[in-house]
Order: C-alpha cells, then structure tokens, then sequence
C-alpha cells in the first residue's frame, strides 16, 4: 500500500521488477501525472486504486 503518503510523482520503471503484483494502491496522494507505462510490466495487476489524486487523465497507452 503506497496510499496517503502525498506521492508527488511516480517514476518511469519504479515497479517494472514487481511482475507478480497484484493490487497497487496509490490513492490519497498529490499525483498529477503517470508514466504512459506504468503498467507494462505488472502483467498480474487487477486492482490499480488512484482516487483522491490530482490527475487529470491518465496516459492512452497506460494499459496497452
């Protein structure tokens, strides 16, 4: 859990070695913004929580 700890950014490839996660809580943080590949190497990922963020949108390609 990574909630509630006013995360201003999340760095490109921060979660790349975690390939066998599953749930990713980043809620209740101050992100504005995601790398566009956040997600490519989480290929367990089923929950991915971010509400209470600042973000705008997310990236197109954040889940290809």
């Amino acid at each position: 859990y990574l909630s509630g700890n006013r995360l201003m950014a999340v760095s490109e490839g921060v979660f790349d070695h975690l390939v066998n996660l599953q749930k990713l809580y980043l809620s209740e943080n101050q992100l504005q913004a995601l790398p566009a590949r956040i997600c490519d190497k989480l290929i367990k990922l089923t929950i991915l929580s971010l509400h209470i963020n600042y973000l705008q949108a997310l990236p197109a390609e954040m889940f290809d």
